[in-house]
């Protein structure tokens, strides 16, 4: 057939509608296979299902969260089962998220942001039941200022994550709309050429494919804002209700109806702070965890954190703003009664200072009215066994055991009273170099009497090496003291003590006590250092309090240092403690123990013998008659002092001011003024500047004696009396005296 008779059986079949439409619809199909390759038809369901995955995340670790907050107030171990359930879903539910954007360079980087994050906030919640319990008061709150920083970091990335999504999809949306328009312009083209009515009936196809499309998009963009659990809501440039979800619904009471078109700022119980956030968002494009409270209609209010951020179209335009809240009404509970339940421990720690204050007051009141009816029981004892040539056997033995009985009350006293100030926290340490050759040799002449007594051999380090250790002299000199006193008295009969000193491992000292006594058990040596237990010694013939190891062992570590024992039964016991060592030559130089800090019970055991000039005065401030009469009596044994007395403190400055004593001892506690306010007033006074002042008091806390010394008394002498340590220190108080008269008067001393 020839050409030109095919083309005229081709025009009435174009020319018939239904061929025309049909070879339209297929021109047209085969364009929109083309366009819909182009299209991307998965971004919305695939940003819907990022969006979910972003929210199972964001609500598992704030889950994993919220319970453990909650077990630190209930202890309820349900609880903390319940965060560990969230914690295993964390994993999970972030590499979900990571598959869904996997081709996306850019989130890429912001999830390992959120990754190294996420791993951070899980590490911080996955602390065990034990580990939990153990935690101090200060700990945990810590650990919530932590959480609450690793907690926002991963909802502030979340936040990144999901906007950049919502900016992904609205870019491919825009894009995909761009392309069929192209494609279907070029379609169109084509088909003019075919027929005027084919192209406007495909536009038109079109065009209801388009509205088609439309809807899609829509269902999809509310199934996304319907499975967010928090509220969402887009308000309009003047601030009208343009869109909500179901959560907005619930948490504001109000229908979907009545909300659309509706003042956004009617529903917060702060409009104002509402209206200035919203006009923050179109001067910084978003705002974040901006708190406010909303009102629902029943009243119930709800506090939340806004995150917010204007939302253009493709050309740029701000249409509105997208806001999300969540929910930290629970969180604000929790820290509500987390901030009672600090307010609780701070009144308690209140209550316990003061009891402490309290304790401290008991303390120095009962160690002065213990020791005041002592001093005058052992000081008229002593003065008794002075004059035993006159005695009988039976009376002489009966005065032995008033001071033996007495002197053993005093040494309880003094270890509970160290014992009391130790727990309190009030003991004081004057860390600095001390000399062990020096301070064993204190030590050595002290405690042979008793060893002599007892027929044990003592044996202390007699080589040259000077060791030198971080202590406070006194107190590690009471260490030793009591280390010495217990391998003297739990020894055999003829048995031993030896002293070692050796270096233990880096830069430290071991100062060793090894008796060849009956030897610890394992059982027993558990219980060392347990106050008041004298493993079993309680009915023996040795005295004791059963506390002096606790006092020793709380010194020690005081003092930066540990104690030890290592014990054979049969065999006998080392006792051991181990303090910082130090350079000899660290030690500070200084000679004498004129105006040095010494209390009665640290007195030195002699002074020089000196030229005393006759004739001396003393005069002694006291109000309770007994101990004035054992001074009286003591003074008399001596026949070159005289003694004057005053019964209250002005009454002593006035006999200062009027007789000018070489020495004054003044008692602490006096009826009118204190012996600290005597003291201020004597040296205030020209007349009695140059006196020197001694204290004699039964206040005998470490403290006292500290402030005394502060005051400015020569020496600060504790109740009872040790007779001995009372004449040398009234020795030293009267060589003091004559050597501030040689110096006011220009003599060289």
């Amino acid at each position: 057939m020839p050409d030109a008779h095919k083309t005229l059986m081709l025009r009435p079949i174009l020319a018939t509608p239904g061929l025309t439409l049909l070879v339209f619809a297929v021109t047209g199909g085969i364009a929109w296979n083309i366009a819909t390759s182009i299209w991307p038809q998965n971004a919305v369901e695939r940003t819907r299902q990022v969006l979910v995955a972003i929210d199972d995340l964001r609500v598992e670790t704030d889950r994993a969260e919220s319970m453990q907050w909650a077990y630190f107030l209930t202890r309820d171990r349900v609880v903390l089962a319940e965060r560990d359930a969230a914690l295993v879903a964390v994993g999970p539910a972030l590499r979900a998220l990571v598959g869904l954007t996997i081709d996306n360079g850019e989130q890429q980087l912001l999830l390992k942001k959120l990754g190294v994050a996420v791993d951070h906030r899980v590490k911080l919640l996955s602390s065990s039941q034990a580990s939990l319990n153990s935690q101090s008061t200060n700990d945990v709150a810590v650990l919530i200022r932590d959480g609450r920083a690793a907690g926002e970091a991963v909802r502030a990335i979340l936040q990144q994550v999901e906007n950049r999504e919502k900016e992904l999809l609205a870019t491919r949306q825009a894009s995909g709309r761009t392309t069929l328009k192209i494609v279907f312009t070029g379609v169109a083209f084509m088909l003019v050429i075919i027929a005027a009515l084919a192209f406007r009936l495909r536009r038109s196809e079109l065009a209801a494919r388009d509205i088609t499309t439309q809807k899609q998009a829509s269902q999809y963009a509310r199934s996304l804002i319907e499975a967010s659990l928090d509220p969402l809501v887009t308000i309009s440039p003047d601030g009208k209700v343009m869109d909500v979800n179901e959560a907005t619904v619930k948490v504001t009471g109000v229908v979907r109806e009545e909300l659309l078109g509706s003042d956004f700022t009617s529903y917060f119980t702060e409009p104002a702070k509402a209206r200035d956030g919203y006009q923050q968002v179109f001067a910084k494009s978003f705002v974040a965890d901006f708190p406010l409270t909303i009102r629902q209609r029943d009243g119930k209010l709800t506090d939340v954190l806004y995150n917010a951020s204007v939302y253009k179209d493709v050309e740029g335009n701000v249409l509105g703003v997208f806001a999300a809240a969540r929910d930290i009404t629970e969180r604000k509970l929790f820290e509500k009664s987390l901030k009672e339940h600090n307010v609780e421990l701070e009144m308690a720690k209140a209550v316990a200072e003061k009891a402490n204050l309290a304790k401290s007051g008991f303390l120095s009141s009962m160690s002065h009215e213990l020791r005041t009816p002592l001093n005058a029981v052992l000081g008229f004892a002593q003065l008794m066994e002075s004059g035993s040539h006159s005695m009988t056997p039976a009376q002489k033995m009966s005065i032995d055991q008033i001071l033996k009985a007495g002197w053993h009350l005093l040494n309880l006293i003094n270890e509970i009273l160290d014992l009391a100030i130790i727990e309190s926290g009030k003991a004081s340490m004057s860390i600095e170099p001390v000399s062990l050759h020096l301070l064993l040799q204190d030590c050595q002449a002290m405690i042979e009497p008793l060893a002599q007594k007892r027929g044990i051999q003592m044996t202390f380090p007699n080589d040259d090496r000077a060791f030198c250790v971080r202590a406070d002299r006194t107190r590690l000199k009471q260490v030793m003291i009591n280390l010495l006193s217990n391998a003297i008295k739990y020894n055999r009969r003829d048995g031993s003590v030896t002293v070692y000193c050796a270096m233990s491992g880096k830069n430290r000292t071991r100062i060793s006590v090894e008796d060849t006594g009956a030897g610890l058990s394992p059982e027993k040596l558990a219980q060392l250092f347990q106050s008041f237990n004298r493993l079993g010694r309680e009915a023996g013939i040795e005295e004791g309090s059963g506390i002096g190891l606790v006092v020793t062992k709380q010194l020690v570590e005081l003092m930066k240092g540990e104690v030890g024992v290592e014990s054979s039964v049969g065999v006998g016991s080392t006792f051991w403690i181990e303090l910082d060592a130090t350079q000899a030559q660290e030690l500070s130089i200084q000679g004498g123990v004129a105006g040095g800090v010494k209390s009665g019970a640290d007195a030195p055991d002699h002074v020089a013998e000196h030229a005393l000039p006759i004739g001396r005065t003393i005069l002694y401030v006291e109000d309770e008659p007994a101990n004035l009469l054992l001074v009286q009596q003591l003074i008399a044994q001596r026949g070159d002092i005289k003694l004057l007395s005053a019964i209250n403190g002005n009454q002593g400055i006035e006999m200062a001011r009027a007789h000018h004593p070489d020495v004054i001892l003044m008692d602490i506690n006096l009826p009118d003024i204190s012996g600290f306010d005597a003291i201020k007033l004597l040296r205030e006074d020209p007349a009695t500047v140059h006196i020197t002042v001694m204290a004699l008091s039964a206040n005998a806390m470490p403290l006292d004696v500290k402030k005394g010394l502060k005051a400015g008394f020569f020496r600060y002498l504790t109740k009872p009396i040790n007779i001995g340590e009372f004449m040398n220190e009234l020795d030293a108080a009267f060589l003091n005296a004559a050597e501030k008269s040689l110096s006011s008067k220009g003599v060289a001393k």
